[in-house]
């Protein structure tokens, strides 16, 4: 037995199907996407590789401390020069 289509689910069905075909991913946006993820292992190595806050601190002392023997080598060389 055969029944007859509703035009309105047709319609609906054609428009599903043209939409699905619109948003269809090609190739090159696929590929993009792939080389856009990052994967686990990436980040575990990325962040494996970060200076550490402590370090950072350290580091930033110790750059501090030069800092400030410079200007003080920096006096001892302007007194000298008034010599």
């Amino acid at each position: 037995m055969l029944t007859k289509a509703n035009i309105a689910d047709v319609s609906r069905t054609i428009a599903e199907i043209q939409n699905c075909l619109d948003t269809k991913q090609n190739l090159e946006d696929v590929l993009n996407l792939l080389e856009d993820k990052v994967s686990k292992t990436d980040l575990q190595y990325v962040l494996s590789n970060k200076v550490s806050l402590e370090e950072l601190s350290r580091i930033l002392i110790s750059k501090a401390n030069v800092h400030e023997v410079n200007m003080d080598l920096t006096q001892v060389n302007l007194k000298i020069d008034e010599f």
